[in-house]
């Protein structure tokens, strides 16, 4: 396919299989261009229902992402003796800079938090649309079921139960639990300066009320 033009379109016909959690994103105009289009926002969920698909509860699509806020060079931080130390190859993600990392474009305390009532079987399908940045996704109060990997089904006897699952950047994953244990949970990125940056959301039970955060 030849690079879309400014101002121009392009249609894209096929059929809708397999059946999954994927996502679209941008490869690029020109060579070594597809992370900077990517880090703009050219990607996002495409969620494909199997033929009598049995619908949860409760469901939910989180797309995980990373940016950068300000130029390389003005990113760093102070050593034990007071000096500025640059950032730019220290720690997951900061290769690129990122230290911005949002659930749907959100970054915390204005990520949705998830509702749910209790024993409603909850599925959030999770996808890494970050540009160079692995995530350890942890659920706090509840264990869950990975039924799904880059949008295939698990088997049953092969789904692991965790409460924290790891993904690179294009992979995708399904998870499913029942709410048994109201109260109000966060569920974040144990990557813990991911988290700091944004990447954190709250699992709340119907009659929960929402803590007030200091912008």
């Amino acid at each position: 396919q030849q690079p879309i033009q400014s101002g121009a379109t392009y249609t894209y016909e096929f059929v809708a299989k397999p059946a999954g959690t994927h996502f679209y994103h941008t490869h690029g105009s020109t060579h070594g261009d597809q992370a900077q289009q990517m880090d703009t926002g050219l990607s996002g969920a495409f969620i494909v229902e199997p033929v009598g698909y049995q619908r949860p509860d409760r469901e939910y699509t989180l797309v995980l992402d990373d940016w950068q806020t300000a130029p390389m060079s003005t990113r760093g931080r102070m050593d034990g003796s007071g000096n500025m130390m640059n950032m730019g190859m220290m720690g997951n993600g900061h290769a690129m800079g990122y230290d911005l990392f949002t659930i749907n474009g959100r970054s915390f305390p204005s990520t949705e938090s998830l509702s749910v009532k209790r024993s409603d079987r909850v599925r959030i399908r999770l996808i890494n649309a970050s540009t160079a940045t692995t995530h350890p996704m942890h659920l706090h109060g509840h264990q869950f079921r990975v039924i799904a990997a880059d949008g295939n089904p698990i088997p049953l006897p092969a789904q692991l139960t965790r409460n924290t699952i790891t993904f690179s950047p294009g992979e995708t994953y399904d998870i499913e639990f029942v709410a048994e244990n109201p109260g109000m949970w966060a569920f974040h990125c144990h990557e813990l300066h991911h988290s700091d940056g944004g990447m954190m959301t709250l699992l709340r039970y119907d009659g929960f009320a929402l803590p007030m955060f200091r912008e």
